[in-house]
């Protein structure tokens, strides 16, 4: 399993949710909320490549090794997500509902790529 294969499929969800953001914009749907849609779906592609290359690298190590860095960077990428939702929200002010809607739709897409390429990359090594 390459990190690249994370990288490409990632990108293009975060391009087709790009794309999403720039419409609303440029269509006037959402004006003054819009800079909280993009700062939630940064922090979701950014947890998500983190996630693909600690699987990336993991996947190659024994299973101790791959199950400590897979849940310890579940842990570790939650709490950095916490940290900067708090910082986003208290210290910035920036709209909440609006970043938490955008942050949950892309969070749990991402995710969804990412468990979707672990299946694929384990059908192929138990079929070789």
């Amino acid at each position: 399993m390459k990190f690249w294969d994370f990288f490409k499929k990632g990108f293009l969800l975060f391009l087709f949710f790009a794309i999403f953001l720039t419409f609303s914009t440029v269509f006037g749907l959402a004006e003054k909320v819009i800079f909280a849609g993009w700062i939630g779906l940064a922090l979701s592609f950014i947890n998500f490549v983190v996630g693909g290359a600690i699987i990336s690298w993991g996947v190659t190590k024994s299973d101790k090794k791959f199950y400590s860095a897979f849940f310890g960077g579940m842990i570790g990428r939650f709490a950095a997500l916490f940290a900067l939702l708090f910082i986003s929200i208290k210290i910035f002010k920036i709209q909440q509902f609006v970043l938490l809607i955008s942050l949950l739709i892309t969070y749990f897409s991402f995710l969804a790529i990412e468990i979707w390429i672990i299946y694929r990359s384990s059908l192929a090594r138990g079929n070789t």
